[in-house]
């Protein structure tokens, strides 16, 4: 389940208090889109019969998806497609790939980056954040674990 779906479970939308919210129609989809204060990130909420979001770095014109816990506002993972060399900087291509960026603990840092498929964040905080490319590299339970473990690490 999407992080929107989880949030959204337990409410009925009604499309007309979208509207009265603030979202646009375009179609069949209705799309809310605000910049976001002082970070140069704009968010987009559409609904389309479900709801679904992206944060949009507008210094790069990146697209990512952010997840947080429910009611909080930190996050604990951040997944898009970035360049490979922007995360691999070994790489020479500027392929594509599909990233997600997980807060780790700050002392193990170093023993992630250790790890394949695991390099240091890309736009995130190197100190406590590490980039994961999602190329098999690593298996999926591990990163799972990597994802529980940042959630549980914003708690409190």
């Amino acid at each position: 389940m999407r992080i929107e779906e989880e949030v959204f479970a337990r409410h009925r939308i009604i499309p007309d208090k979208l509207i009265a919210f603030g979202f646009t129609s375009e179609g069949d989809r209705l799309t809310y889109a605000r910049e976001l204060p002082d970070d140069g990130m704009k968010i987009v909420l559409e609904y389309d019969g479900a709801i679904s979001g992206r944060i949009i770095d507008l210094t790069m014109n990146d697209d990512y998806t952010a997840f947080r816990q429910a009611g909080g506002k930190k996050w604990f993972a951040v997944m898009g497609s970035v360049p490979l060399n922007k995360v691999d900087r070994e790489a020479k291509s500027a392929q594509p790939v599909e990233v997600v960026n997980v807060k780790v603990d700050q002392d193990r840092v170093g023993d992630f980056l250790a790890r394949a498929g695991i390099y240091e964040a890309f736009h995130m905080n190197k100190k406590c954040w590490v980039s994961i490319i999602l190329d098999d590299a690593l298996a999926d339970d591990a990163i799972q674990g990597m994802i529980d473990d940042s959630c549980r690490s914003i708690q409190g």
